[in-house]
């Protein structure tokens, strides 16, 4: 779901009158706005950065987070990287303009009329009358960024922000510019307005927004949703619930994939077993000359070995007191704090 994009040639003989307008979009709070202002602005709507993962394919979300998020507040801590990426919007603004002639304008997050629930933080307005989206990444994720075809391109998932952009703001074309945080290299990318694409977006954010969120239901299940439904439900409200025929069915599935796992992994085990035994005493094992494995002092240190191979002095002088909760003290002390060990799922009867 990539594009080809332009860059600007030559510098514009003649500029044009700048290009400020939102048509199509309400400002819900000024570029000025503080940070936690934002975030409970954002959760009255789903934004722009949301939309691949409305579309399924944002590989650091799923809809069961994005649920989580809009519906109960919960949603993942900020770190050092989305940090770092707000830190230098500025400077990838600046060498925007520098790169390109063009001139910036700070907006805020807006709000489509047409649809009140479609938001967006706009980084910056160009003068053309496009949107600028700053990015900061690392070479690592450098894939998207050019199509098969050597074509300048922009990694899906912005691709779908920006998309949904130009849909609350009613701009025609937007720019992705990022900055290589480990080369520092930049680049920039203009994306034509899709309509096609948009309406699709409209229709999933539609569904998403007035079918779970505002009604409340859950969305099918993302595989990885465990750490967030943990979140969800960190203690045990009821002191039992009647799960029905969907529970019995799970339970099943549940014990034979643990029994396709337990063989599995005494396979697994026998098998490495096996090549302990043809490896011996060799640091490599090598199959008709060429490098298969290695078996070499890396792993974990065997601390219990290494107690009975010296005298109780050599252990003693390298032995550290490490500081740490008695949690059994805590919870007889403290019995109200039992809700913070983590609930664990023992299935208590066979379903096969």
């Amino acid at each position: 779901m990539t594009i080809p994009s332009t860059s600007p040639s030559t510098p514009r003989a003649t500029a044009p009158p700048p290009n400020w307008a939102s048509p199509a979009g309400k400002l819900l709070l000024p570029a000025t706005a503080s940070y936690e202002q934002w975030l409970l602005r954002r959760r009255d709507g789903i934004g722009a950065s949301d939309a691949s993962t409305v579309a399924g394919i944002n590989p650091w979300s799923n809809l069961t987070k994005l649920y989580a998020d809009k519906v109960h507040g919960i949603s993942d801590p900020d770190n050092d990287l989305m940090r770092v990426g707000r830190d230098l919007e500025g400077y990838v603004l600046a060498r925007f303009r520098e790169a390109t002639g063009l001139r910036t304008r700070r907006v805020g997050l807006l709000a489509s009329r047409e649809h009140p629930w479609m938001l967006a933080s706009l980084d910056a307005l160009s003068d053309d009358g496009g949107v600028v989206e700053a990015k900061t990444t690392t070479s690592d994720l450098a894939d998207g960024w050019s199509d098969e075809y050597g074509n300048d391109s922009v990694p899906d998932h912005y691709l779908l922000q920006v998309q949904w952009q130009l849909k609350v703001s009613g701009r025609s074309h937007a720019w992705v510019a990022c900055l290589f945080l480990d080369t520092r290299k930049f680049v920039y990318r203009r994306v034509e307005r899709d309509e096609e694409l948009i309406d699709l977006l409209v229709t999933l954010g539609s569904d998403f927004w007035h079918h779970h969120v505002l009604a409340q239901v859950a969305p099918p299940l993302d595989i990885g949703a465990g750490p967030i439904l943990r979140r969800l439900h960190p203690v045990a409200e009821l002191p039992a619930r009647d799960g029905g025929d969907a529970a019995a069915v799970a339970l099943r599935r549940q014990q034979r994939i643990k029994a396709q796992i337990k063989d599995l992994e005494a396979e697994l085990d026998a098998v490495t077993t096996e090549l302990f035994a043809i490896t011996g005493d060799a640091e490599v094992l090598t199959v008709h000359g060429a490098l298969a494995a290695t078996w070499r002092h890396t792993g974990k240190f065997d601390e219990d070995a290494w107690r009975e191979a010296h005298t109780p002095e050599v252990v003693a002088a390298y032995t550290r007191t490490r500081e740490y909760v008695d949690w059994r003290a805590v919870v007889a002390d403290r019995p109200a704090d039992l809700r913070f060990r983590r609930r664990v799922f023992l299935p208590k009867q066979s379903f096969a």
